[in-house]
C-alpha cells in the first residue's frame, strides 16, 4: 500500500472517535503513516499539557510508539515556498489572506522530501486549494461577502509546487480499512459501524458534504 503523510487534524479526527487503530489496521497491511516533527507537537507534546486533549495525545502517542506511525524529517526551504505562495494567493482590499498555516505546509514539504503518496487532511481550505482553487476562491467571496483578487503568480508558483499530491481524508482512510475488514468484529452489524463511523469523523472535523455522505452511505460492506 501507500506512504501517507498525515496532517495533524486527520488523526486528531481519528483519534477522537476512537478510530486510530484504522493506523495500525492498515500499517499491519502494508501501508506506511510518517508525520513531520511540526506534526507531532500539534498532536502530541503540546494537547498532552492540556488534560481535556491529552487522552487523545496519549493515544497518538502510543500509535507513534508502537511503530504504526513514523517521524520523518521535511524540507525547511520548500515548506518557506509554500506558506509564501499561499498566504499571498487571495486579498481582500489589498490585504492578502493568510489560509495555509506551518503544519500544512510542512506536511507538504514533508511529502515530496519522503516520497509520499498522498497526503491525510481533513481541513477544507488545503484541500480545496491544491485540488480546485476556483472554487475555494468563490468560497472565500461568499465568506467574506467581498470582492476577492487573486495573485496569478502566486497562485502558479503554488500549483507547481503542489503538482500530483494525492490528498485522503480521515473518512477514506476508513473506508479503505472497512472494505479490508476492520469492522468484521461487528459481524451482521458491520455495515451500520462503519457508516456511523463516517458520521462521527465528519462530527469530528472532518470536512464532509452531504453527497460526499451519501456516497459513503452507499458503500456495501
Amino acid at each position: 500500500m501507500a506512504k501517507i503523510i498525515c496532517d495533524s487534524g486527520a488523526l486528531i479526527s481519528l483519534s477522537d472517535t476512537c478510530l486510530i487503530k484504522v493506523v495500525a489496521f492498515l500499517a499491519q497491511r502494508g501501508a506506511q503513516f510518517v508525520v513531520p516533527r511540526v506534526v507531532v507537537d500539534e498532536i502530541v507534546n503540546t494537547p498532552l499539557q492540556i488534560k481535556r486533549y491529552a487522552f487523545s495525545a496519549v493515544r497518538l502517542r502510543k500509535a507513534i510508539d508502537d511503530g504504526d506511525i513514523k517521524v520523518v524529517n521535511s524540507d525547511v526551504s520548500l515548506m518557506q515556498r509554500l506558506l509564501d505562495a499561499a498566504n499571498t494567493i487571495y486579498s481582500i482590499r489589498g490585504k492578502p489572506l493568510k489560509i495555509f498555516h506551518g503544519g500544512e505546509a510542512d506536511c507538504l514539504a514533508a511529502y515530496f522530501a519522503n516520497k509520499c503518496d498522498a497526503l491525510a487532511i481533513d481541513e477544507k481550505t488545503t484541500k480545496l486549494l491544491i485540488e480546485d482553487p476556483e472554487k475555494l476562491h468563490k468560497a472565500i467571496a461568499g465568506e467574506y461577502g467581498a470582492s476577492i483578487s487573486v495573485n496569478q503568480t502566486a497562485l502558479t508558483e503554488f500549483t507547481k509546487l503542489t503538482k500530483g499530491v494525492q490528498i485522503l481524508r480521515s473518512s477514506d482512510l476508513t473506508a479503505i480499512a472497512a472494505k479490508r475488514g476492520y469492522f468484521n468484529s461487528f459481524n451482521a452489524r458491520r455495515a451500520e459501524a462503519f457508516h456511523s463511523a463516517i458520521y462521527a469523523i465528519k462530527n469530528a472535523g472532518c470536512s464532509l458534504s452531504d453527497g460526499e455522505i451519501a456516497e459513503y452511505d452507499a458503500i456495501k460492506l
